[in-house]
């Protein structure tokens, strides 16, 4: 009887451990592929971004309707910003801005890797009356001679599919497990 009981804490511990390093596996496993997710999901709106940048105007003036005139023709939505797209000048002078990045203006971090000639990905800010959290991705707009002289900042909501959408859509278990 005592050999069972002995048997029966040795085990259980032994189960019990290797039950632990499975679901940490597993948790660790998820962690992984919604990481990668969202990474692609920047990578992703980046690149548009960064093609968006080639094709915008290279008209300095920020008073020059074209900058209305091409970012209209660029629907937000269209091209993945459902936040708005927003172009600005290294100085702040916003030129042109749709959706609900009118309000949003350049911080120092952006301008300064827009100078470097390098995109940026920013830190979420709550937009519209929801207050719902922006993700602001930007990226320089280079003149001819390829010198950064402004700024196409585009918001995706966090809750995109391809951001944090994969982790707040989704579940795994019942609802009641308590797993997630």
């Amino acid at each position: 009887l005592v050999a069972v009981v002995v048997r029966y804490f040795a085990l259980s511990g032994f189960l019990r451990e290797d039950l632990s390093k499975v679901v940490a596996e597993q948790q660790l496993s998820l962690a992984r592929y919604a990481a990668a997710d969202i990474d692609q999901g920047i990578v992703q709106r980046t690149k548009r971004l960064q093609q968006l940048a080639v094709a915008a105007p290279r008209h300095l003036d920020p008073q020059d309707p074209v900058w209305t005139r091409w970012l209209s023709d660029h629907p937000p939505e269209a091209e993945g910003f459902m936040g708005g797209l927003v172009a600005t000048g290294l100085n702040g002078d916003v030129w042109a801005a749709q959706g609900l990045a009118q309000a949003l203006r350049p911080d120092g971090t952006a301008t300064a890797a827009a100078r470097q000639g390098e995109p940026y990905v920013g830190t979420p800010v709550p937009a519209g009356e929801a207050r719902e959290p922006m993700l602001p991705l930007s990226v320089p707009i280079l003149s001819d001679s390829g010198a950064p002289f402004g700024l196409l900042t585009g918001l995706v909501p966090l809750s995109s599919q391809g951001l944090m959408g994969i982790l707040l859509n989704s579940q795994i278990g019942s609802a009641s497990g308590g797993f997630l």
